[in-house]
C-alpha cells in the first residue's frame, strides 16, 4: 500500500510533464476525459462525410498485448538503453529487427521519453528498474525487462506518453495521404486520429467508392508499420483491428460487391519485408465494438440498442434472485441497486447516441420499466395494474426522453470544459448535418432545461434557434449551467411528475366514489358520438372532452362534477392551504 502511495505521488508529479506533450485526440489515462469523447468524435466524423456524400470508414486498431510489450528503452528514461539478452532473444523470435530497434533507443528525432527533470527522470528510471513476477506454487521470481509495471498507478502514464508519439506519427502520415487530404478539404474535416490508451481509431473518408478501399488498404498497412517498428504488433484476429465502411456515390453497389461478396469482408495486405507475416488480411465489417459503444455503417443505432440490452439483462438475471426480489430489502433501496447494477450498463454512453427510432426506443423503455414493475410487483399479473406513465411518475423514475435529455446535457458541459480543443470542434461541424443530428437532440434538451429552470437561462436566448457560439458564449457567462443545475433539473422534473401523478390519481379516486353513490352519468361530460363530444344543453360538439367542458361553462354556465366539492385552495378537513 506504502508502494502505491508512492507510485501515484510520481504520477502526480509526472503528469504536468506528460500533458505538456500529449496529442489533442489522446483521451485515456487524463484528467477529465471520458470514452464518449472518443466515441462522438467517430460518430460526427462520420457524420459529416455523410452530409457530403463522401464514402467514409473507420479502421480500429488493436495492439497485441500493448501493456506487456511496451519497450522500455524507447518509452522510458533509462540509463542503460542496450537490450538485456533475453529481451534481445524475445524479440528475434518475433521477427523484429534488432539492430533497427535498438538504434531507435538512442535516436530521440522519432520516439523517446517525455522531457522529465533529472529528480523525477532518476525515480522513474529506478522504478522499472528491478520488476518481477511469482507464479502460484512456486517460490522462483521471474525478472521481465519489458512492459510496464504492473498495479502501479503510475504504469498508464508512462504507457500513454509513448502511445502519443505513436498517434502524432500516425498523424504525420494521414497529412501526406493526397486521396484523405482532398475528401477531408471538402467536408471540412482535419486529420484524425483517436486514441484511448492502447486503442486507435483512425476515420477516413474518399471522394469516390473505389478510392475507398484502397485508401483502407493503405493507411492500415502504414499503422501496421509504424507500430511495428515502436515493438508493438498489431492483433489483426477478428473483433480486434478491424474496420467499418460506408460506400457512397457512383460505383458504390460495385465496390460493396467486391469487398463484401467477391473478397469475402477481406483486404490483403501488403507489408514491408520483415514487418508482420505473410497473408495478412484487415477484416472489413458492418459493426463494430469500441470503447464499449457499437458502431454501425451508416450510423444504425440498432446493434449499439441490442448491445446494451443484453448485457443489461445478464446483469439483472444474475442478481435477481439475490438482490432484486429479496423482499428484505426496502423496495426503494432494489430501485437504487438496480440503477446502479443494471441501468447503468442498459444505459451506458448514451450522451454520445444519434437519434433512435420509434421502435428502438420503445424496447428500452418496456425493459426498463419491466424491471421495476418486477421489483414492485406492479405489473400484468395484479388486477389493478398501474400505466406506464403514472407508475414512473408515482415512483420518481426518469423516463428513457429524460435520462438522454440529462446526459446529452452532461456530456455538452464536460466537451466543452475538458475537450474544447477537439470535441467542441466537432460539435460544431456536425450541428448541421442533418436534421437528426446531435445538436438537434440537444437543442431539445435545452429547450427542457429552459422550461424547469428558466431563472437559470439569459433572457436574449432563443433554445429554438441556438447555434454552437451562441452556447459557448452561454457557458462562458454568469448564467453557466453547472452540474448541480442538472441535479436539480432532474429532481424538479421528478417531483413535478408525481405531483401530476397524485392529483390525476386523486382525481380519478374521486370520480370512483360518485360513480359508486351514483352521483354520475352519461352526459356529464357529454356524449361521445362518432368521434366527437356533443353538448347535452346545446347542438354543438367538439373533438375534446375539455374542448366541451370549456364550452358549458362560457356558455351556459355549468360547473362540473368535482367543481361542486371544492370550495377554495384550504382543505377544509385539516387545514392544509
Amino acid at each position: 500500500m506504502l508502494g502505491k502511495r508512492w507510485h501515484a505521488l510520481l504520477r502526480a508529479r509526472a503528469l504536468p510533464h506528460a500533458l505538456s506533450c500529449r496529442p489533442p485526440m489522446q483521451y485515456g489515462g487524463f484528467p477529465g476525459q471520458q470514452p464518449g469523447f472518443a466515441s462522438f468524435v467517430v460518430r460526427a466524423y462520420a457524420a459529416r462525410a455523410k452530409m457530403f456524400g463522401l464514402s467514409d470508414a473507420c479502421l480500429f486498431v488493436d495492439l497485441r498485448a500493448a501493456f506487456h510489450h511496451l519497450l522500455r528503452q524507447l518509452a522510458l528514461p533509462m540509463e542503460n538503453k542496450q537490450f538485456p539478452e533475453a529481451l534481445a532473444r524475445a524479440l528475434q523470435a518475433d521477427g523484429h529487427d534488432i539492430v533497427d530497434l535498438q538504434s531507435q533507443c538512442y535516436n530521440d528525432d522519432r520516439f523517446g521519453p517525455i522531457y522529465f527533470p533529472p529528480h523525477l527522470g532518476k525515480i522513474v528510471t529506478d522504478l522499472h528498474r528491478f520488476t518481477w513476477y511469482t507464479l502460484n506454487g512456486s517460490n522462483h521470481a521471474s525478472k521481465t525487462n519489458r512492459g510496464t509495471r504492473p498495479g502501479s498507478p503510475y504504469a498508464d502514464l508512462g504507457f500513454n506518453t509513448f502511445m502519443g508519439q505513436i498517434m502524432l506519427e500516425i498523424q504525420e502520415m494521414l497529412l501526406e495521404d493526397a486521396d484523405l487530404e482532398a475528401a477531408a478539404h471538402v467536408a471540412g474535416l482535419p486529420p484524425t486520429v483517436i486514441g484511448w490508451v492502447d486503442d486507435i481509431a483512425i476515420p477516413m473518408c474518399a471522394l469516390t467508392a473505389a478510392t475507398l478501399s484502397t485508401m483502407m488498404q493503405r493507411i492500415c498497412n502504414k499503422v501496421i508499420e509504424i507500430t511495428w517498428k515502436a515493438g508493438f504488433k498489431a492483433n489483426l484476429d477478428k473483433g480486434k483491428t478491424e474496420c467499418v465502411a460506408n460506400y457512397r456515390g457512383a460505383g458504390a453497389p460495385r465496390a460493396r460487391y467486391e469487398t463484401f461478396v467477391q473478397n469475402g469482408g477481406q483486404l490483403s495486405l501488403q507489408l514491408s519485408p520483415g514487418v508482420g507475416g505473410p497473408n495478412v488480411s484487415l477484416q472489413v465489417v458492418g459493426l463494430y465494438t469500441h470503447l464499449g459503444t457499437c458502431f454501425g455503417q451508416d450510423l444504425n443505432m440498432k446493434g449499439e440498442v441490442r448491445r446494451r440490452i443484453g448485457q443489461a439483462q445478464t446483469s439483472f438475471r444474475l442478481l435477481q434472485k439475490s438482490i432484486f426480489r429479496n423482499k428484505r430489502i426496502s423496495c426503494r433501496t432494489r430501485f437504487q441497486l438496480l440503477e446502479s447494477l443494471a441501468c447503468t450498463k442498459l444505459f451506458y454512453n448514451i450522451g454520445v447516441w444519434g437519434q433512435l427510432t420509434p421502435g428502438l426506443a420503445r424496447k428500452l423503455e418496456h425493459i426498463m420499466v419491466g424491471w421495476f414493475r418486477q421489483i414492485a410487483c406492479d405489473g400484468f399479473w395484479n388486477e389493478d395494474t398501474t400505466k406506464d406513465e403514472m407508475f414512473l411518475r408515482l415512483w420518481e423514475i426518469p423516463t428513457l426522453q429524460v435520462r438522454l435529455a440529462v446526459a446529452q446535457l452532461r456530456f455538452c458541459l464536460a466537451a466543452y470544459h475538458h475537450a474544447k480543443d477537439t470535441v467542441w470542434e466537432f460539435i460544431k461541424l456536425e450541428a448541421d448535418t442533418s436534421s437528426t443530428s446531435w445538436f438537434n437532440l440537444l437543442r431539445e434538451a435545452l429547450r427542457w432545461y429552459q422550461t424547469i429552470l428558466p431563472s437559470k437561462v439569459p433572457a436574449e436566448i432563443d433554445m429554438d434557434r441556438i447555434t454552437p457560439s451562441q452556447l459557448e458564449e452561454w457557458f462562458q457567462g454568469a448564467q453557466k449551467p453547472t452540474k448541480a443545475n442538472l441535479r436539480i433539473l432532474l429532481r424538479i422534473h421528478l417531483l413535478q411528475e408525481r405531483l401530476i401523478a397524485e392529483v390525476k390519481d386523486g382525481y380519478m379516486k374521486a370520480f370512483e366514489i360518485f360513480r359508486h353513490h351514483g352521483l354520475t352519468h352519461p352526459s356529464e361530460h357529454g356524449t361521445q358520438q362518432g368521434g366527437s363530444f356533443q353538448c347535452e344543453l346545446c347542438s354543438a360538439s367538439f373533438s375534446r372532452a375539455q374542448q366541451l367542458q370549456a364550452h358549458r361553462w362560457s356558455k351556459h354556465q355549468a360547473v362540473s362534477l368535482e367543481r361542486r366539492y371544492v370550495y377554495g385552495p384550504t382543505c377544509r378537513a385539516c387545514g392544509v392551504h
